[in-house]
């Protein structure tokens, strides 16, 4: 993926959980987004919001596409509920259909820092060309 920040940021409203974009990939069919995306949601969802999410990484899987969260120790069900939810709108309203990796961070907390982190990325060979 590109290095370096992206300073696309999706904070829904209402909310205080900010989605930080930090860099693209290889472009993804935005259905297997959406699949990844919902599949994480079920989880979420089943959950009680203020229950914390636990340190052990996450993996959501639709076909070669996987949606990993790392989360941070004060990382509730709702602070992931709501992040899933910006992914939805960074789709639908600006078009993020690539690998991605983002962080999630409480907005107007006294440690901004990130609360979370992960990949939506596709795990599928580059295709080699050959020079003949």
């Amino acid at each position: 993926m590109a290095e370096g920040h992206n300073p696309f940021d999706v904070r829904p409203d209402g909310h205080n959980v900010v989605l930080e974009f930090y860099a693209y990939g290889r472009y993804v069919l935005q259905s297997q987004v959406f699949d990844a995306v919902m599949k994480a949601e079920h989880v979420a969802y089943a959950r009680p919001r203020e229950e914390l999410v636990g340190t052990q990484p996450l993996q959501y899987w639709v076909d070669d596409v996987q949606l990993m969260l790392t989360p941070g120790e004060q990382l509730t069900w709702g602070d992931w509920s709501t992040a899933l939810w910006a992914m939805r709108l960074a789709v639908v309203g600006k078009g993020m259909c690539f690998e991605w990796y983002f962080g999630i961070a409480r907005a107007g907390t006294p440690d901004d820092g990130p609360i979370g982190y992960g990949t939506l990325k596709t795990i599928r060979p580059e295709v080699a060309t050959s020079k003949g």
